[in-house]
């Protein structure tokens, strides 16, 4: 009889133990899957440029315009002298140029943000 009390229980915290910890424990982890996409350095390279063009004819009527930056699929960064006022204007040229029919092979166009600052230039 004793022998059975301690059967039960030592079943019981073991039962006790796997409930614990299985409630306690992470949840199960799904195996992920990496797409490898090659990165295309070329292609990189020539989206950048047609871009670049882009909105530099874009902008070509606003008086100076001083550095663009663009960082591949996330930002287009635009210093000029324009007052800042003038940024939304500027902004509504940029995105009417990326969606054009001539940006139509860029991928990911929506994928950019567009700064625009404005700073005060040395003639």
């Amino acid at each position: 009889m004793k022998k059975r009390i301690i059967a039960v229980g030592a079943g019981a915290i073991l039962t006790t133990a796997i409930i614990v910890t299985t409630i306690f424990s992470d949840p199960p982890v799904e195996d992920v899957v990496l797409e490898h996409t090659e990165f295309d350095s070329q292609l990189a390279h020539q989206e950048m440029v047609s871009i670049s063009e882009a909105v530099m004819k874009a902008l070509a009527d606003y008086e100076i315009i001083g550095d663009v930056q663009i960082n591949y699929q996330e930002s287009i960064s635009i210093t000029t002298s324009e007052d800042q006022s003038i940024a939304e204007e500027m902004q509504n040229e940029i995105l009417q140029a990326l969606n054009s029919e001539e940006l139509s092979s860029v991928t990911r166009v929506d994928a950019y943000d567009i700064l625009i600052r404005s700073e005060v230039y040395e003639k």
